[in-house]
């Protein structure tokens, strides 16, 4: 488990830094949106899911 440990923080810190990077209102929005999905009874047709990609990157 001290292995699982010391990945997850690594992935903690990886993850504050990448969120530091980007605009602090973008940030706030994800987050917001995110709280709503999750709030969100079953089925959660009534949501925005935040997770489903509309097109493909190119």
């Amino acid at each position: 488990y001290k292995e699982a440990i010391k990945d997850r923080n690594l992935q903690v810190t990886a993850h504050e830094g990448f969120m530091a990077s980007l605009p602090a209102e973008e940030v706030a929005l994800w987050e917001e949106i995110c709280a709503e999905w999750e709030d969100a009874a079953f089925p959660k047709d009534e949501v925005y899911n935040p997770f489903v990609i509309e097109e493909e990157c190119k």
